[in-house]
């Protein structure tokens, strides 16, 4: 109750807390950080107790528990054991194995029971620690929480045979290289030992010296250790820094090494320790993967590196290269490496086991800290983020194969195609969030329409034709050059702060070209074909609509140097409702792929608690830095990721400005691409 004139006003604890927060934002930023984090804690913790008391009162131990789970057929020990490379003696056994990993993993108990689907649509339970079919037989089936059959998003193409009674792999000098920035991880990578089948060599890096000694008395005690050695770090490079720096030229003589460093974040930044439970259980702590491994290591001397699939709670995009190109460029030309996909399967967390020969480069390189970027480092874009994405790239430079083990199905694979896995649901999923959503915003390009040939600098090549057959330019190609430098001198005199106009850009180039019309002509005709170009993505485009016809308010977002007027033209042209707002870089100054325009949005919406679900194609634009500032962000395939994601031959490159390549791969990419997921 708060007291003011004589007055008595009852204040709700929710707006206390908003007005807290509003001051906070304000006033002391860390201590917002703080204040969220404790609340998040208090959350986890209260939902633990109450599952507690439900035990207490319930009697029920895990005996009675498993006979539960069995009659109700969401527990199947056959149908578990054979997803398990550890073959359980008895139910009784391979219960308690599933308990424990459900708390991390996507493991499934049966056909009848989704453990990943329950946990993303009960993320309360996720974030508590609480297994998934646990806590649905102890209070999630009284509270009406809905439970879904399992159904396999992905599998992988082909598998990888093991012999887990081949030990071949005692042959073999294997070193263990472990990163400890946090203390209590001491105890938990020792006791992960024991899971080894052979004696290695430990190599730990520590963040302070007073560890040392801790480190040599608990591995001591461990009789997989065979020796250890231990090395004070400086806070820099994060976990490769010591790994290269303190020991990659001892490492570098072993037939095998594995790494592994203590991690307790999300990308999200929301303290939890389930990603790093999930990569240490699949680098180390499951017996019988880390026996495939070995054995796999043992008899394939193709075999460069492995990793466990990407963490199933990750992004549906975080296989991707995001803000890391430029960071990775120096190492690439380096190694003499072309850049692959945008996609790409690589070791997300930075953990992994490999061949020193198949990364020779790095171990043989004289490594210091000063090589290495000083902290606090961005959530992404540091040449540490670019380092991880780069090792299997390095692999197969070498002549090596990376390959992975995929929980759900017990496979190991050489299958990548795991890194599209969130790309097989149906467009409805995307829906449902978007419904849910206060405010449904929208991408334009990709998303909600398509070029007929997918290049987006064609309409600029046939201005360029017309231009060529006047006699004012050498050749077609050559315009568009020409186009497109004015573009880009035009953003440098800006300095890339905001946007420019398609009017401006002709301005331009008008300076040094003899255009045949004044600039706005040119920039109408260039326009229009474009405009010419533009077709439907049917499935989006009527989710659009519906949207808008059903009430929900609507705004349509867009990087583009077409006017606000242009774009309601193509918005009719491809049968569009208008939106409630639209977001145009061109006119109001704000990018979504700097942030200016999200950072915009996000005062004037999610920091006021109001929810926005955006859908793009644009990883970076559209998924990665909104979800930054807050919003819901739905990434969509386009045209040309979903032509790669298919392994489809052949394609176009973005710069291609041969004609008849153009409309050769062009019609086939769109047609393929329309829809924007893999499963229809």
């Amino acid at each position: 109750m708060l007291f003011h004139k004589r007055k008595v006003f009852l204040v709700s604890r929710k707006v206390l807390e908003k007005k807290l927060k509003d001051y906070l934002r304000k006033r002391n930023p860390q201590a917002l950080r703080f204040l969220v984090k404790v609340k998040q804690q208090w959350r986890k913790k209260k939902l633990q107790q109450q599952f507690k008391a439900i035990q207490v009162r319930s009697g029920v131990g895990d005996a009675v528990l498993l006979d539960k789970a069995t009659h109700d057929r969401l527990f199947d020990f056959e149908w578990y054991n054979s997803r398990s490379l550890h073959q359980f003696g008895d139910a009784s056994s391979a219960f308690a194995d599933y308990c424990r990993k459900s708390q991390y993993s996507n493991v499934s108990p049966s056909a009848k029971f989704d453990t990943e689907d329950y946990m993303r649509r009960n993320l309360d339970v996720y974030f508590s620690g609480i297994g998934a079919l646990e806590h649905y037989l102890y209070a999630g089936q009284k509270e009406g929480r809905e439970i879904r059959g399992v159904k396999q998003l992905w599998q992988p193409s082909q598998s990888l045979p093991v012999d887990l009674a081949d030990n071949s792999y005692k042959n073999m000098q294997i070193a263990l290289c472990l990163h400890i920035y946090y203390k209590d991880f001491i105890e938990r990578f020792a006791a992960l030992l024991k899971s080894l089948p052979i004696k290695v060599d430990i190599y730990v890096s520590v963040a302070h010296p007073t560890w040392v000694e801790e480190v040599h008395s608990v591995f001591g005690r461990c009789p997989e250790a065979r020796e250890i050695y231990c090395a004070v770090s400086t806070n820099r490079g994060r976990n490769f820094g010591p790994l290269l720096v303190e020991f990659s030229e001892r490492l570098k003589h072993y037939d095998l090494v594995g790494h592994l460093h203590s991690k307790k974040s999300l990308y999200s930044g929301r303290e939890q320790t389930q990603w790093s439970d999930y990569l240490n259980e699949y680098l180390l702590g499951d017996a019988g993967v880390i026996r495939g491994i070995l054995q796999l290591f043992a008899h394939n001397n193709d075999l460069g590196m492995y990793f466990p699939t990407s963490y199933w709670l990750m992004p549906s995009w975080v296989n991707h290269w995001t803000m890391n190109k430029q960071a990775a460029r120096s190492y690439l030309e380096k190694w003499n490496i072309a850049l692959e996909e945008d996609f790409l399967a690589y070791p997300v967390g930075g953990m992994f086991w490999a061949r020193p020969a198949a990364l020779q480069q790095l171990f043989d390189q004289a490594w210091s800290y000063s090589d290495f970027p000083e902290e606090p480092l961005a959530n992404d874009g540091s040449e540490l983020h670019a380092f991880e994405r780069l090792l299997p790239l390095l692999v197969k430079h070498n002549g090596y194969k990376p390959f992975f083990y995929h929980p759900p199905t017990g496979q190991f694979t050489h299958d990548k195609g795991y890194i599209y896995t969130q790309y097989h649901q149906p467009l409805s999923e995307y829906a449902n969030q978007l419904h849910n959503a206060d405010i449904a915003s929208f991408d334009l390009f990709d998303t909600l329409l398509q070029r007929r040939y997918y290049q987006p600098d064609y309409a600029k090549l046939k201005v360029g034709q017309q231009l060529f057959a006047a006699g004012i330019v050498p050749s077609a190609r050559q315009f568009v050059k020409e186009r497109n430098q004015a573009e880009f001198e035009c953003r440098q005199s800006r300095q890339f702060s905001d946007d420019v106009g398609l009017v401006e850009v002709y301005q331009h180039l008008a300076a040094t070209l003899d255009l045949p019309a004044e600039p706005g002509a040119m920039a109408e005709l260039e326009f229009e074909m474009d405009m010419e170009e533009c077709q439907p993505k049917e499935e989006v485009l009527a989710l659009f609509n519906s949207l808008i016809e059903g009430g929900k308010k609507v705004q349509l977002v867009s990087d583009t140097y077409y006017s606000a007027a242009q774009i309601e033209r193509l918005l009719h042209h491809i049968g569009a409702r208008h939106p409630d707002q639209m977001w145009v870089s061109s006119e109001n100054g704000l990018r979504k792929d700097n942030g200016s325009l999200w950072r915009e949005l996000a005062g004037k919406t999610v920091d006021k608690g109001i929810k926005v679900a955006h859908i793009g194609d644009n990883v970076v634009a559209d998924a990665q830095i909104p979800g930054d500032f807050g919003f819901q962000s739905l990434h969509i395939l386009n045209p040309i990721d979903k032509w790669k994601a298919m392994g489809l031959p052949g394609g176009l490159a973005h710069n291609e400005m041969h004609e008849p390549e153009i409309k050769k791969w062009g019609r086939l990419i769109c047609a393929n691409g329309r829809y924007p997921l893999l499963e229809h």
